[in-house]
């Protein structure tokens, strides 16, 4: 039975709104439980901004699911995650990893429970495409075929390779999986190409489901690095053109912000980006957050704010003039 130590007694009692009361109550039964599970671990956790993986306490337990599955099917593939962190924010396409596999966010729970939990399932191939950089993309994906739901593919996709019927691909939502386009090609496994036929963008659901199907193979497409040759359909260049919004003169004692920003306005998800100074000696500098920076002017000078994708690596630049008032 849970219980609260003479320490967290006297904490609580300090606590004057029933709010926090209750929060910090129920954070000290949660720890409790968590003391005495022997299920729980250290998993990673995708930021869904930096798109940096970091630990996170958590218990893992096997899910029991609804659907019209066999029961190993269900077991070997989904898991139940329960947080420790009574406030952790946990949203549908969330991307974790561990016991050596990527897992995404099918459902949260939270209705249910008093603490933070949802339930994941295991990707079992990873989807590959050519970002317009000319870059190479991949983000882990979960493949189901359609026709035959119960059917496990296997963990790396390979029953993919003897099979023609059409597949469900199931990815995050973002910048990049938004813009792939209807008779896009993938190759799974090591001997099929697929080509996509349909797209379900749910935006509730943070989620995008390619329907794909067997392909005719083509001389140019890679096998072993499972890319395919798409020279007639390509991923356009979502949203505009990135720019640096912001004043190109910045007075002395001065502070402006900058942000990244698409040209026509479109908003900018699912990228992060690092700042950069080629002359940072005559400013103050500070990184707001993903998208936004600040800096104040020291000294005369003329300095160069350049703003780096996490994604591919596309860059954008703004000169910026420090000068006295003006």
């Amino acid at each position: 039975m849970s219980y609260l130590s003479d320490q967290q007694t006297r904490m609580l009692g300090g606590t004057t709104d029933s709010t926090d009361y209750y929060k910090q109550f129920l954070q000290y039964i949660v720890n409790d439980r968590f003391s005495l599970a022997s299920d729980v671990y250290t998993i990673q956790m995708q930021d869904r901004v930096s798109l940096i993986y970091n630990d996170v306490c958590v218990r893992v337990t096997t899910a029991v699911m609804t659907e019209d599955v066999p029961l190993s099917y269900t077991e070997d593939d989904y898991r139940q995650i329960i947080f420790q962190n009574c406030t952790q924010v946990v949203m549908v396409s969330d991307m974790f990893s561990f016991e050596g596999y990527f897992w995404i966010v099918i459902n949260t729970n939270n209705i249910f429970k008093p603490t933070t939990s949802c339930t994941v399932r295991r990707c079992n191939n990873v989807l590959k495409c050519i970002l317009p950089s000319g870059l190479l993309y991949e983000i882990p994906c979960v493949i189901t075929e359609i026709s035959k739901r119960s059917m496990a593919i296997e963990k790396d996709g390979t029953t993919m390779e003897s099979q023609k019927m059409p597949y469900l691909v199931t990815v995050q939502s973002n910048v990049n999986t938004l813009a792939i386009p209807i008779n896009y090609r993938f190759i799974f496994g090591q001997k099929m190409s697929y080509r996509v036929t349909d797209i379900n963008d749910i935006a509730l659901t943070s989620m995008v489901t390619f329907l794909v199907t067997a392909n005719q193979n083509r001389s140019t497409d890679d096998f072993v690095n499972q890319i395919a040759d798409n020279d007639v359909v390509q991923i356009a260049s979502p949203s505009g053109a990135l720019i640096i919004q912001g004043s190109s003169k910045i007075s002395i004692g001065e502070s402006q912000v900058y942000s990244v920003v698409y040209d026509n306005g479109n908003s900018i998800t699912g990228i992060a980006f690092t700042f950069t100074i080629d002359n940072s000696s005559t400013i103050q500098f500070m990184a707001i957050d993903s998208l936004n920076c600040s800096i104040t002017g020291r000294s005369a000078s003329q300095i160069m704010l350049t703003a780096t994708s996490n994604i591919d690596g596309t860059s954008v630049s703004k000169v910026i003039t420090i000068c006295n008032s003006f």
